[in-house]
């Protein structure tokens, strides 16, 4: 047994007292820590020396709606978005090696559903030599960064629009900026044909093939989906649930297997106030847009239309550019620049082609008798016939007056002349009504020429129209082939 004397017992005494006043402010400095990490507006995280985590702050639970059991160990990563897993991982791993602080940017999965865009700070810790662990806090600075990359993307797409690039690649640059800015969202733009009101397919990089392909089978209407009823109304269209929206009743087995319960969709308007089209965001869950979303939708729709206006206007340039005004087939510039590429075809390919001359008879009398307006009738009525007659690959041009001219790859002589007595038959059927009880019967003299390897661009020319004015001498409404061609 041991015996203390009372200086020693009072020694004794006072540092067991000290102990516990050393073990009191401990306590309450922990129960502080604790208390400012539950109140703090920061994400804090532990993690042990076996790198898995076992603390969250309150407000980290809060923020994704996990409990603690669920967020431990390596469950917090189910909340990180896939594409950033690998780069956290990796930052975490440079840090342990390097025994400094990190700094890293992600999304992490709110109770929501929405991904929002965190930076963490955080560093490894060691007593001595020893690793036990990492601590760090995040901080959701999701606006800042939206408005970074919503910015980057109107940067980006002005200046393909400013640059000429292709509509489509423009119309992909924000969408894909869009769905970058909100990494759950699935985006799309959609055209509308303002003949047939079909909403022609923009650019949806993130939706299936068959929805996309399906959605333009149908005509914007009332009711017909988010798109359709904001094509028609002018107004932005939400269906928070989809299953449960009455637009959507009719569509929920495309829905369902494309995985799609949400919809905002947003008009497209021109400068002038034409609807163009319409902007889309989808959710595969049921979700409700906020005041940004709006303004995230705005943006895109505001972006798409400047894109799809200059589009439309650089193509009526280049339309106007190519093709004769009054009747919209090729100019004259146009056909013989695609006369010379088919004689280089010919060449190569041996392949034969020919060349249709064609003038519209007594023409002059038609302007003469009733008047220019009853005779540019005559000249886009005999243009239709001829549109309505080709294929894919023939050029049709208006190179004078009343002259035109066919340009038919593939055919020879014959096919040529059986198409050109079809075509004048047709023209000879065809009777223009110039008011209540007058008309015309309109007639057409043709001139063929086959292309040949030989051939360049003003013999096959000289051959049609040496075909033609023999047509026309003969007494018109026929078909005749150049000399060296003739049967």
């Amino acid at each position: 047994m041991i015996t203390l004397n009372e200086q020693e017992y009072k020694s004794l005494k006072e540092q067991a007292q000290q102990l516990n006043t050393v073990t009191d402010e401990l306590t309450a400095a922990l129960s502080l820590l604790q208390d400012i990490s539950e109140s703090a507006s920061a994400l804090i995280w532990m993690s042990g020396s076996d790198q898995k985590y076992h603390y969250f702050n309150q407000p980290f639970l809060e923020f994704t709606g996990k409990q603690m059991d669920e967020m431990s160990g390596f469950g917090w990563i189910e909340t990180v978005y896939p594409e950033d897993i690998s780069r956290c991982i990796s930052t975490y791993r440079k840090a342990f090696t390097a025994r400094q602080p990190f700094e890293v940017i992600y999304r992490l999965k709110r109770h929501d559903g929405e991904y929002r865009w965190v930076i963490c700070h955080g560093a490894p810790r060691f007593r001595g030599e020893q690793f036990v662990g990492f601590i760090g806090h995040c901080l959701d600075f999701t606006e800042h960064k939206r408005n970074e990359i919503l910015e980057q993307t109107r940067s980006e797409a002005l200046s393909q629009v400013a640059t000429g690039m292709p509509l489509k690649f423009i119309l992909l640059t924000i969408v894909s900026g869009i769905e970058k800015a909100k990494p759950e969202a699935l985006c799309s733009i959609q055209l509308l044909e303002p003949k047939t009101l079909k909403l022609k397919n923009g650019a949806a990089p993130s939706l299936p093939d068959f929805y996309t392909q399906e959605v333009e089978k149908l005509t914007a209407e009332i009711g017909i989906g988010c798109c359709g009823t904001a094509a028609v109304t002018g107004e932005i269209v939400i269906a928070e649930d989809i299953n449960n929206h009455p637009d959507w009743q009719d569509f929920l087995h495309l829905t369902q297997k494309a995985g799609l319960h949400s919809c905002w969709s947003a008009p497209i308007f021109s400068s002038q106030g034409e609807i163009l089209g319409t902007f889309a965001i989808y959710h595969r869950e049921p979700h409700s847009p906020g005041k940004e979303d709006f303004t995230i939708i705005r943006h895109a729709a505001e972006l798409a239309g400047i894109a799809i206006e200059r589009a439309r206007d650089t193509e009526q340039l280049n339309r106007l550019a190519t093709t004769d005004y009054l009747t919209g087939l090729a100019n004259r510039r146009v056909f013989f620049q695609r006369l010379e590429a088919e004689i280089s075809r010919v060449q190569r390919s041996l392949n034969p082609a020919s060349l249709l001359m064609l003038d519209l008879d007594h023409f002059k009398d038609i302007n003469d008798r009733f008047g220019h307006a009853a005779g540019d009738t005559a000249l886009k009525t005999f243009s239709d016939i001829i549109r309505q007659r080709l294929r894919d690959t023939d050029v049709a041009a208006r190179v004078g007056g009343e002259e035109f001219a066919l340009l038919l790859p593939g055919a020879d002589a014959e096919a040529a002349h059986h198409f050109a007595e079809s075509l004048r038959n047709v023209i000879e059927l065809t009777e223009l009504h110039l008011g209540d009880t007058l008309s015309i019967q309109l007639t057409v003299s043709i001139g063929i020429a086959e292309i040949t390897p030989q051939s360049s661009a003003e013999q096959v020319m000289s051959r049609a129209d040496q075909a033609l004015y023999l047509a026309k001498n003969s007494g018109r409404n026929r078909v005749c082939r150049a000399a060296d061609d003739a049967a």
